[in-house]
């Protein structure tokens, strides 16, 4: 008894495969519509309701956003100028300077605090590859730029002969720092 192509082109069961694309179910779907040209699937079109839905989320994906997009801004817009928050649109006390009420204010905090968190957290269990990087790439930078007989501060162009590693702008710049360094050591 013969089996059925899985369809499956990549781990294919078959030397000779008959499918010589790889189509994914969706791309055959995308192809049967074009094919019918009927605005919706029949139920009994032989796709999946999961890969239908894709379908139809790809197909109108643009038309939403655009569609949401204009009436969020047309909303808000809106509610600024009748001096109503602009999330929930709840009526701003008078001579108040934010355009979210106080709640909203609150929501957006414990958001951000969230987001915030999960930032910081990030960067201190990575903080040593990244301080790693910054000194490499300082090392690196400045290592050529003394190469190249450049300021290995500013990258200004060194004339020839010249026996310092900084221009005359970047010297005084660092004198300057050390006096106010010195200054406040006292």
């Amino acid at each position: 008894m013969a089996t059925k192509c899985n369809m499956d082109c990549e781990n294919c069961i078959y030397d000779d495969c008959i499918n010589d694309e790889d189509v994914s179910e969706l791309e055959r779907l995308i192809n049967f519509k074009a094919e019918i040209g009927f605005k919706k699937l029949p139920n009994h079109s032989g796709f999946s309701k999961k890969v239908r839905k894709q379908y139809y989320y790809l197909i109108n994906k643009v038309k939403w956003n655009m569609q949401t997009n204009e009436y969020s801004k047309k909303r808000r817009l809106e509610r600024k100028e009748q001096g109503l928050c602009v999330r929930c649109g709840t009526k701003l006390p008078d001579e108040y300077s934010y355009l979210n009420c106080e709640k909203c204010r609150e929501k957006i905090r414990k958001v951000s605090s969230k987001y915030n968190k999960l930032h910081q957290n990030y960067y201190y269990r990575n903080r040593e590859k990244q301080l790693e990087y910054a000194n490499n790439y300082i090392k690196n930078l400045r290592a050529e730029r003394k190469n190249n007989g450049m300021c290995v501060m500013c990258g200004e162009k060194l004339p020839d002969g010249y026996k310092f590693l900084n221009c005359e702008i970047c010297k005084e710049k660092i004198r300057t720092a050390n006096r106010k360094y010195k200054e406040r050591k006292k």
